[in-house]
């Protein structure tokens, strides 16, 4: 069979920019510059939100150099945020593909990227909800590695990473993620705006959705270059906080991770989406914390989330949710709800 015989696989690249103009075209070229079989279709699609630099004259530069690569999408045409501007790219029916792939406008792409992911998907089902993330190459502001990965300033620990593991775990990259249709389809048809914007991210929420409903899968191996520098809205860098900073972060973190747990549960539960074995007990668990009314029921809730925390500073979060409902500190003090 030729390559014309195949069915032609579509990707579509969904990017988000604001104020990138120091990046955007190591990172577009990086994209124009994948390696993949004939039979592959990738198309970039780039929403920019409210960019006050020249990024957008670059884009459009860019898409008279690369042509039908890439579509500038312009709505909404006012500053969002983050998380809101990727929520209309998955949302847009103006986007049809087989997979899609989440960028930054700031990282570089190894050249086999792509390819890599495909063949990774090719082993999984089309009919349901499935994600693959790999690792990432810390980089420096200019895009150089340091030659350390995430997997190693993170301590990621190996194994299937499930339900139970992501419902306290912020694991997944979104810039090194990617998702079949029928996972978007999922989000685009059960996940609402308002829900997106009380969520810690998009991406991690995705991730999270995905690992109830799907498949989630590691390509262990790094297929970006993570750039790190003073723009980045997280960035795998600790940055320096202030004790302020940090005591809110120590509290709203729980918290936020509960609340996205929660929100899971709310949504399979209203769309009547069907979870894999043992998600249900899971958010039961961490509902009883968030419902949880005075001390008494806090301590006895906290005491039930604890076996499913399994970071080093998992003792600082028991105290705090014992004495403190962090469900209420959800409102995301260390990265902000905008760029």
């Amino acid at each position: 069979m030729s390559w014309l015989d195949k069915k032609i696989r579509r990707v579509a690249v969904l990017m988000s920019t604001y104020n990138g103009e120091k990046y955007i075209d190591d990172q577009i070229r990086s994209i124009a510059g994948q390696v993949v079989s004939q039979d592959v279709q990738v198309r970039l699609y780039v929403h920019d939100d409210g960019s006050t630099d020249h990024t957008l004259n670059m884009l459009k530069a860019l898409k008279l150099e690369f042509q039908e690569l890439i579509t500038i999408i312009t709505e909404p045409s006012k500053n969002v945020g983050v998380k809101a501007s990727f929520f209309s790219l998955i949302k847009s029916p103006s986007i049809t593909a087989d997979y899609y792939f989440l960028s930054d406008q700031d990282d570089i792409w190894e050249k086999h990227k792509i390819s890599d992911f495909l063949e990774l998907f090719s082993e999984m089902s089309k009919d349901k909800p499935c994600g693959v993330y790999s690792d990432l190459w810390i980089a420096d502001k200019n895009a150089n590695s340091t030659g350390e990965k995430m997997s190693q300033i993170a301590h990621w620990k190996k194994g299937i990473i499930d339900f139970k593991f992501l419902s306290f775990d912020y694991r997944v990259v979104g810039c090194a993620f990617a998702i079949n249709n029928a996972a978007r389809l999922e989000f685009k048809n059960s996940v609402s705006l308002d829900l997106i914007n009380s969520v810690n991210m998009h991406d991690s929420f995705l991730a999270l959705l995905i690992s109830a409903t799907g498949e989630l899968h590691l390509l262990d191996k790094p297929t970006v270059y993570y750039r790190q520098h003073e723009g980045n809205v997280i960035g795998a860098l600790k940055k320096r906080e202030t004790i302020t900073q940090k005591i809110n972060k120590a509290i709203a973190v729980p918290g936020q991770l509960i609340h996205d747990d929660v929100c899971i549960g709310d949504l399979v539960e209203k769309n009547h989406i069907k979870t894999n074995d043992g998600v249900e007990s899971i958010i039961s668990i961490y509902r009883k914390y968030y419902d949880a009314n005075g001390f008494t029921e806090r301590l006895r809730a906290a005491v039930r989330v604890y076996p499913l925390m399994h970071h080093r500073r998992r003792w600082l979060h028991f105290i705090l949710m014992i004495f403190i409902h962090t469900n209420e500190y959800t409102t995301q003090p260390w990265i902000g709800t905008n760029r």
